[in-house]
């Protein structure tokens, strides 16, 4: 259960997400009504909108992390292996007595 206004919720969770790019769905879902849902949604009216807000909800428990959408647009941007940027252990000596 949520407090908050649920317009509020869906746009919040969906807007940074759609804005980069990042909403992958399974082929699936287009043959649902969540997408139908979603083109026809408009803010503040009465319309169907539980497949967004349950959606919303998982958006915005487990949030887009959107720090790399530029980098994969750019063709040229070198390709990361892991999601720290390393390709491998660093080794660092010290003065430290151990």
């Amino acid at each position: 259960a949520s407090s908050r206004n649920k317009t509020d919720r869906i746009l919040e969770a969906f807007d940074a997400v759609l804005a980069a790019g990042r909403l992958h769905v399974q082929r699936r879902v287009w043959d649902s009504p969540f997408i139908r849902e979603m083109r026809e949604w408009q803010p503040g009216t009465n319309g169907p909108d539980d497949g967004l807000d349950a959606v919303a909800g998982c958006l915005l428990a487990e949030p887009v992390r959107l720090g790399d959408a530029a980098r994969t647009r750019d063709p040229r941007a070198r390709a990361m292996t892991a999601w720290r940027g390393g390709k491998a252990p660093v080794r660092i000596d010290t003065d430290f007595d151990v």
